[in-house]
């Protein structure tokens, strides 16, 4: 794991890493910081859940409801969490771009990541034919299958509402990054935001 150093230049920064890999389809995208304790405003999980058994993914993949025990406790163990809002019309390439993008942090940096929409490591998923999940220590939740209103969230706190049109749809994937409780300085926190940001290539925390 890279280890921060405080007062590195941004330029000293991108000579050391490279950006994880572009993310396809984005028209723009919005990050803010907030508390976990925000987020939890937002988790309706008999209400979201209910939603997810009309899916046809619903039982059967790892990242996906319904869990054996409550899958959103370990969020409790964090304090701070980035939320990332991308608008896109390639729905499936940016969740998977920004995905795979997220899931590489998670290895380089000592934070937690959510990822939009299901797990898409393996087609199919070894839950629907009763086998033990292939990459466990690779497998991410996202906001809305752990039970968080994710259209609430974009409202809320990107102060984005999620658009619909019928025949030019602009979607919305939401993901986020958590930073571990009493882990990091203030000054560490901010100096690796900048750095998640400029390896995601989103624009400029607002």
């Amino acid at each position: 794991m890279y280890k921060l150093k405080i007062g590195e230049s941004r330029a000293e920064m991108c000579k050391m890493e490279e950006k994880v890999e572009k993310i396809e389809g984005m028209i723009s995208s919005v990050v803010k910081l907030t508390s976990v304790s925000a987020l939890f405003t937002y988790y309706k999980p008999e209400e979201v859940l209910g939603y997810c058994k009309g899916c046809p993914n619903h039982g059967q993949i790892w990242s996906c409801p319904p869990y054996e025990g409550d899958e959103a406790a370990f969020l409790k163990d964090y304090d701070e969490a980035m939320v990332i809002g991308i608008r896109t019309k390639s729905f499936e390439q940016t969740k998977e771009s920004l995905g795979r993008a997220l899931i590489a942090l998670s290895e380089s940096y000592p934070v937690e990541v959510l990822i939009a929409g299901n797990c898409f490591l393996c087609a199919p998923c070894t839950k629907a034919s009763g086998k033990p999940c292939a990459h466990p220590s690779k497998m991410k939740y996202s906001l809305e299958s752990l039970g968080f209103h994710v259209s609430d969230i974009c409202e809320n706190i990107l102060d984005v509402s999620l658009e619909w049109h019928d025949h030019d749809p602009i979607y919305l994937a939401t993901a986020a990054v958590l930073y571990k409780k009493n882990g990091l300085s203030s000054e560490d926190k901010e100096r690796l935001t900048e750095r998640i940001l400029w390896r995601l290539g989103l624009e400029g925390l607002s």
